[in-house]
């Protein structure tokens, strides 16, 4: 291995690993304004998404950022169909958890129930991903 590869490991895997910690801490966030979970669950459902997301982004994320530091495209075997929706998903549904209780703050939402709004919120973020994802050829990358 050679120098340049090792540096970029390393730089890159640290990272990764402190993304999965904001990110972890951002999904367990939204979890407990869903459930309400108690403090000693939350610590160990926390370290059980942090380790998620760490070996998620470790195994899939490394490889793909390489040529995207560098500038060129990405190539077609980092490229996956079933991550890219994991990633979508929970995306939505971390928004959703965020911006439900934003939401249900004003007058005109007082009546909706929380989990109406919540349900509503995934929805509109998980179309609006697909959207900018798969079909706005702008977002995508040259092929």
């Amino acid at each position: 291995m050679r120098l340049d590869d090792l540096r970029y490991y390393f730089s890159v895997s640290g990272l990764v690993v402190a993304s999965a910690g904001f990110y972890a801490m951002v999904f367990m966030g939204g979890m407990r304004e869903l459930f309400g979970i108690d403090e000693s669950i939350f610590w160990i459902l926390f370290w059980i998404t942090f380790l998620f997301f760490a070996f998620f982004g470790l195994v899939y994320y490394v490889p793909r950022l390489r040529n995207v530091l560098s500038g060129e495209r990405i190539e077609e075997k980092h490229y996956g169909f079933k991550g890219a929706w994991v990633e979508i998903v929970i995306v939505s549904i971390t928004a959703a958890a965020i911006f439900a209780p934003f939401l249900l703050e004003f007058d005109f939402f007082s009546d909706v129930s929380y989990w109406v709004m919540a349900f509503f919120l995934f929805f509109l973020f998980l179309g609006l991903f697909c959207y900018l994802s798969f079909f706005q050829r702008s977002f995508r990358s040259r092929r």
